[in-house]
């Protein structure tokens, strides 16, 4: 048997990395943070959103300029730190067995991937509970957003609507009819329906069917491709969710800070490996996530 000298351990380390890079490379961040969050960068620990509210259009430029209002109510969000990690049996490493740990270190990405992908989903879960706010000071899905500028409220939350064409119409509708501070429209375009497996069947009868499935007489469907459906398993329950992921801005926001590094103590006199006779392979990010523009998303709770 050979010893962990600095050649195996070379090996060993190219084996891990080779993995890590490999499935970094090939993993997506998933259909819902694709097409909901709005991904900006920052290393503070915390960065201050008082852009959100600064709804602007072109105007005419008559004496000076007209500054948009910015948000009363401070919006944060804070990057948090997260890890992995994985010990490899000094004896593996000297045994060159080594096959099993390579998919271990492509699942540590794998890992990363879905813990942003679920923390995600917990945005669209929670977004209705006290605490979680949007940059106007009230829950970020709300029936009361005071925002329009004329002392009316504006709403992204409606309950008792179960996923059918008609409280579709009725959703888009209210999401288009959306006004800035000035009363102006605001472009609304609702393009995107997420749900979770739940309502999988319910959407594709609605959506995915060329024809009328509820029309014995086999009509034109006219909801057929309206919106594209995404189907998260990170949901769960019927409540659906109707955006607009047209804009530069977006509902949510994934504020990264350090991206996804491996680390190692692999070395035969590290403290570590001389207490635990094994190596140490550990991964390290730091990101965040709050809400952005909830006039882009439109909560519906059957």
């Amino acid at each position: 048997m050979s010893t962990a000298n600095q050649v195996t351990l070379d090996a060993a380390n190219k084996v891990f990395k080779a993995a890590f890079a490999e499935e970094l490379s090939k993993r997506g961040e998933g259909e819902i943070i694709d097409a909901a969050a709005m991904k900006t960068r920052s290393k503070s620990k915390v960065v201050e959103y008082d852009w959100l509210n600064a709804f602007d259009e072109l105007r005419e430029w008559v004496g000076e300029r007209e500054i948009a209002n910015m948000a009363v109510e401070s919006h944060t969000i804070a990057s948090v730190k997260y890890e992995s990690s994985m010990v490899v049996d000094r004896v593996d490493v000297e045994s060159d067995s080594l096959g099993l740990y390579g998919p271990k270190v492509g699942s540590m990405v794998e890992g990363y991937f879905r813990k942003r992908r679920s923390l995600m989903a917990d945005l669209f879960t929670n977004g209705a509970t006290a605490g979680n706010t949007s940059y106007d000071g009230v829950t970020f899905f709300n029936a009361s957003h005071p925002s329009d500028g004329n002392g009316a409220v504006q709403s992204n939350l409606s309950t008792s609507t179960a996923l059918t064409g008609a409280n579709f119409d009725v959703v888009r509708l209210a999401m288009e009819t959306l006004v800035d501070h000035r009363g102006n429209p605001m472009d609304i375009q609702p393009d995107t329906l997420v749900i979770s497996p739940a309502l999988r069947a319910t959407a594709r009868n609605i959506f995915g069917m060329a024809t009328d499935f509820g029309n014995s007489n086999a009509g034109d469907n006219p909801y057929f491709g309206a919106v594209k459906v995404i189907v998260e398993p990170y949901l769960s329950g019927t409540t659906w969710y109707l955006l607009d992921t047209s804009k530069a801005l977006k509902p949510f926001i994934l504020q990264d800070a350090d991206d996804l590094e491996l680390s190692t103590l692999n070395s035969a006199q590290d403290e570590f490996v001389i207490m635990n006779d094994a190596f140490f392979y550990g991964t390290r990010s730091r990101f965040g996530m709050g809400y952005g523009l909830w006039q882009l998303a439109h909560r519906c709770e059957a």
